[in-house]
């Protein structure tokens, strides 16, 4: 197939901040997650505006990560305390940010989310500088290399689709984990 594309400049501003940095997804209606330096707040382009995700009290910058195909998509990412010493991940769905938590340790980044809003990441583990993948799903937080057979480390999941295959990687290999019915 030769597929031929048209490169297209757009301006998507700023938030009244000096750059915006864009991640490497797109939803299927042309929406891009991103974050706006130095205000250093996750936002999302729909085609038109940028709208701006805000943090969490507490937390003092957000990072997006990526998003899923709902309209308006959820959003996913990172937030950070005062310096980023510590970082949660979070969900950002129908306007509310959720933070997710940790499996231990002092942080969390989450990665991908899909339609049914279940979401993918790495979060530190008590050993200081350790992670696992994560999968986060009606509230709860579970280790990945803790739903299949016993043998694997997963250090962070990037992606999941929408039949809940979760794209994996641990130990220098890239895992797709496919759910099995129970």
């Amino acid at each position: 197939m030769n597929t031929r594309m048209l490169p297209l400049a757009i301006v998507i501003g700023m938030l009244g901040t000096s750059h915006a940095e864009v991640r490497y997804t797109v939803t299927d209606l042309g929406v891009l997650p991103g974050t706006a330096s130095p205000l250093n707040h996750a936002f999302v382009y729909d085609g038109n505006a940028l709208t701006d995700l805000g943090v969490v009290a507490g937390f003092s910058d957000s990072y997006a990560r990526g998003l899923n195909n709902n309209d308006p998509p959820d959003v996913v990412g990172r937030l950070c305390l005062s310096g980023c010493n510590a970082e949660r991940g979070f969900l950002y769905s129908g306007g509310v940010m959720t933070v997710i938590g940790t499996l231990g340790g002092p942080g969390s980044d989450a990665f991908g989310v899909n339609r049914a809003g279940q979401v993918v990441g790495g979060a530190e583990v008590s050993t200081p500088g350790s992670f696992v993948a994560f999968l986060y799903q009606g509230g709860t937080l579970e280790r990945l290399d803790e739903l299949v057979p016993a043998g694997f480390h997963f250090g962070s999941a990037n992606a999941i689709n929408d039949a809940g295959q979760i794209v994996t990687q641990g130990g220098g290999h890239v895992y797709l984990l496919t759910p099995i019915a129970p």
